[in-house]
This record gives C-alpha cells, structure tokens and sequence, in this order.
C-alpha cells in the first residue's frame, strides 16, 4: 500500500483523574481522668488529668472543661494532629471540706476533702517575773486611738500584742492598764460601763496572761470619764453635792464598780489594784474610802493603791489624803513645770527638779506616810515648751520636738534614779496601737523616738 494513501487518525487518550478519598475530620475523644490523690485537706493540691486523643484525620482544637460539683472552675485548649494524643492536667484546691464531683468531658471521679489536723502550737516558756521587791520600770499600756474622735476599747489582736512586745524590748517590768467606764457629768451618782469606751473583761484578761508571759507584771487601773459635761473633768467629780443622799448613791455606784474589777483583778492575777484615780473632789470622805478599801480587800488579796493627782504643790491631793495607811502603795501623778523655755538645756532642767524644790517635795511625802513611794504617772510630749506645762501640752497646739521630750526623760531619770524611798516609776504613755507614735508624733509616747532610747538606757540596765 502507497504510504501516501494511508491514513493515520491520531487517538487521544482522556485523562480519568482519580478522585482522593475525603479524611475523616477531627474528632476528639476523652478518656482516662485520674484524680491524684484522691483525699486531700482543705487548701491542699491536687493533681485531675485525662488523656484526649485526636480520632479524625485532619487536625483540630477541642476545649477541655474542668468541673467541679457542676461549676467550670477551668478550662484548656488542645490542637491535636489527626491520630495525635496528649495528657491534659489541672491543678485542683478546695477550701471547703466535703466530698467534691470532679468532672472532665463528661467523665467523673470524686475529691474528698478534709479539715487539717490542729497544728500544736509550741509556747516560748514564760519570762519569769521579777520580784514583787524589784524597783518598778513601769509604763501606762493604754487602749486608746488618741488620732480618732476618742476611741477606746483597743485591747486586741494583733495590734495590742506587737505593742507590746515593743514595749517589752524597752525593758519595763511594769504596766498600767486602763479601764474606763462612764459618768455623765460631775452631778451624776450612777456609774455604767459602755462597751464603745470599757474593754470587755475577756481583752483585758488576755492582755493581762500576755503580759505577765513576757514578764511583765501588771497595776489595774480602773478609772472614770465624763461622758456629757466638756466644761469639767472627773476630778472634780462631788465638788457639787450638796447633800448626804448624793454622797450615799455615788458612793454606792462607785463601790458596785470598783468590786466588779477587784474580783477581776483576782481571778486575773493583777499585781496591784488602784482602788481609785485622780478623783480629788471625792477623796477627803475618808470614812467611804475606808469602806471602798475594805470591800476590795475583801475581793483581792493582791496589792492596793490608789493613784493620786499631785501638781506639784503642797496641797495637791496626795497630801490631803488621810487613808493612805489603808492600802499598801502611796502613788501620784507628777506633772511638774520645770521651765518657761522653748529649748531648755538638760541641765536647766535637772537644776530645776532641784532649785523648785520637786524632789524634796516627793521625798517628804513618801516619808510623811512611810510607804513604798510610787510616781504612777509622768510624762512628756513630744511638743515645744512640752517642760512648761507638761500635764497639759496635750491641749495646745505645738510643733515637734523629739529632743526637748527626751531630755525632759533624761533630766527626770537622773534626778529620780537610785532614790531609796521611790519604789517605781510608770511613764505616761504607750499605745496599745502599734501606729500611735514615731518620728513625726508630737504626742506623749516615747515610741519611736530619742526619749525611748533614754528610757532604754535605764530600763535595761541592771
């Protein structure tokens, strides 16, 4: 055949693509929760994991819930590639006790949790007392926020306690504590306790263990306010009977008072008991204190005082008292001038402890009644001119001036110091709330300030 005449007739071949099977998406499946440790205690960890596998083909994100007792408490996010898996873990606390529903995904386990065993406390051993004989290194430990509107009752955790370990560092022996309670005003013969001004007897008696646990013995002093008569103070309480009805109802209230807090002061163990303070407008009715004594005494058998107001004069109330021989301390307060000065020299003062006749004065009087002498109240602001008036700096503006404060401390210190017919001193004054003082105070505390370091000097010294 002629090649010419042939005929070739191109074939063409289709083109048959093959079609790829779909993959199977992904999908998730949860399984193995272990809750470990199955018990715990409250706020304890603990460990709730499962394992999460990827049966698709293709990846994928899948969100794992944690629930407990039917609450997301959390949740997690994994990305699995097709046939991948993972263990997925939580971290569990519960501060409530009881038997808890843990579920993931749908599978569930329980959690019990359970109240922690009390952890024994170990107590430091009590520091010893010193002997009741032992010169008295004494501060009034007082319950007051003297930056707020008066406000009392701050006999408590955890302020009181770092307060007072403060106080135990400067070296006192002694404390003063002080409980108020209520009169209206200078006529009125009822007495009552109210609980925004009197410490509830359960603070005051644990203040009292924490003292005497860090070795501090303690003076009650209860003590009255006036509630509703800004033009008097309690000291001129009875300065306006008129008649013995009053006197009988005062005193009645006065005794129902005092005996509740010399019962307290028993059962709390208290060191010395102030039947009285600063009430000079009553205490020359010698035969009803002799009473108040005598009823106390039968209540207490610790020591007695009574805190006397003495301004520095002869005819202060410590001298007039006929009763002294009744109790067992003679004490009074001692807020003497000692200048006219801004800035006096520490020897000016000292000289004028001297050339006033001040120490003479205590000196006579702790002989005249031939008991152990105890100065229950001395102080001194932080304030210029504080040596002036210093029973009433507190009532005048002032700015600050730690210095005068501390040499008024050091002038006292080295006049009294060694005296042989002074049996203690107890400086006015130490707050119970541990941001009552410092450097920018202008106030009575010596916390904070040069005039603790003075203190130190002769409170830690042997």
């Amino acid at each position: 055949m002629d090649e010419k005449n042939t005929v070739t007739e191109d074939v063409v071949e289709e083109e048959v693509s093959e079609k790829q099977p779909e993959l199977k998406p992904a999908e998730f499946k949860v399984e193995s929760l272990d809750v470990s440790p199955d018990e715990i205690v409250t706020y304890e960890k603990c460990t709730v994991s499962v394992d999460v596998t990827n049966i698709g083909e293709v990846e994928g994100v899948y969100n794992i819930n944690l629930c407990l007792n039917d609450e997301v408490v959390e949740t997690k996010q994994v990305t699995l590639d097709g046939g991948a898996s993972e263990t997925v873990s939580f971290t569990v606390s519960e501060s409530q006790p009881g038997t808890h529903t843990v579920d993931v995904s749908g599978l569930t386990d329980t959690l019990l949790v359970k109240v922690p065993p009390p952890v024994p406390v170990v107590k430091p051993p009590p520091t010893p007392l010193s002997p009741l004989d032992a010169f008295m290194k004494g501060m009034a430990f007082c319950d007051w926020n003297p930056y707020d509107e008066p406000s009392f009752g701050y006999y408590r955790p955890p302020g009181t306690d770092k307060s007072l370990q403060n106080l135990a560092d400067t070296g006192v022996n002694w404390i003063s504590l002080l409980v108020r309670v209520n009169q209206e005003t200078i006529r009125s013969t009822t007495i009552s306790s109210n609980s925004s001004v009197t410490v509830k007897d359960s603070d005051l008696l644990r203040v009292v263990n924490l003292a005497h646990d860090m070795g501090i013995r303690v003076a009650l002093v209860p003590c009255i306010q006036l509630t509703n008569d800004p033009d008097h103070w309690w000291g001129e309480i009875g300065t306006s009977f008129s008649n013995e009805t009053q006197w009988h109802e005062w005193f009645t209230a006065y005794r129902e008072f005092i005996n509740h807090y010399a019962t307290f002061a028993q059962e709390a163990k208290v060191d010395l008991f102030y039947v009285g303070s600063e009430l000079p407008g009553v205490t020359h009715r010698e035969d009803d204190w002799r009473r108040v004594v005598q009823e106390v005494r039968e209540r207490y058998s610790g020591l007695i005082s009574y805190d006397s107001v003495h301004w520095g004069r002869p005819q202060g109330e410590c001298a007039r008292i006929k009763w002294w021989d009744a109790v067992d301390y003679v004490a009074t307060d001692v807020w003497y001038t000692l200048t006219n000065k801004n800035d006096p020299t520490l020897e000016e003062l000292k000289v004028a402890w001297i050339q006033k006749g001040y120490l003479a004065e205590l000196e006579s009087l702790a002989n005249k009644f031939n008991k152990p002498f105890i100065i229950s109240e001395i102080g001194y602001d932080s304030k210029d001119k504080t040596n002036f008036e210093p029973g009433l700096a507190w009532l005048r503006e002032g700015s600050v001036d730690l210095q005068e404060q501390a040499d008024c401390y050091q002038a006292a210190l080295e006049t009294l110091w060694g005296q042989p017919w002074l049996k203690g001193i107890f400086w006015w004054q130490w707050f119970a709330e541990t941001y009552t003082g410092g450097p920018n105070d202008n106030g009575g505390t010596p916390w904070g300030k040069p005039a603790e370091e003075v203190l130190k000097k002769y409170y830690l010294s042997k």
